[in-house]
């Protein structure tokens, strides 16, 4: 997929996740107009608070509530009412988000978290928060292409590659 031109919200905006300016809630469908800030867009989730945009070039863009570290943008004292891209992500191609969780998988097969890890659902080493993008290295995906992610409440799915030889890494 190439990616759209435009997206379309509705729901609850009142930590601005719809990407709108102010923070009413839409019960109808909605144009987002700062979609012409991301570009084509590929794929958007949302978290509990908080959307993320996959656009075509393989960034990402957040927009909403910031706590916990959901956003990926690090210490911010605001929610986010204009989609603003996540530093340092490139060559995404898929993307989710659940509650105050977020993930992003580039086309390397590598994954990236970040936001709440109260149950250590973000494949880190501590419970802390994540406020920016953190690869995830573990003995099971170091050896793994990651092709795509699920988040539920408390926990994450990865769908993998067989294990790969050390071999074709070297080719």
């Amino acid at each position: 997929m190439k990616g759209v031109d435009g997206v379309v919200g509705f729901g609850l905006n009142n930590c601005h996740q719809l990407g709108l300016q102010d923070a009413e809630n839409r019960y109808q469908p909605d144009i987002i107009q700062a979609m012409a800030l991301v570009g084509k867009v590929k794929k958007v989730v949302g978290g509990m608070h908080h959307t993320l945009f996959l656009n075509a070039d393989g960034h990402v863009f957040c927009c909403g509530s910031h706590r916990y570290g959901s956003l990926g943008l690090g210490k911010i004292d605001t929610d986010l009412s204009i989609p603003t891209q996540i530093p340092d992500l490139n060559d995404v191609v898929d993307i989710a988000a659940n509650t105050n969780v977020s993930y992003a998988i580039n086309k390397q097969g590598k994954v990236y978290s970040w936001g709440s890890n109260y149950s250590k659902q973000l494949g880190q080493d501590t419970e802390d928060d994540y406020l920016s993008p953190k690869l995830i290295n573990s003995k099971q995906l170091d050896v793994r292409d990651v092709f795509a992610v699920s988040i539920g409440g408390q926990h994450s799915l990865f769908v993998v590659s067989d294990e790969k030889d050390e071999d074709e890494d070297e080719e």
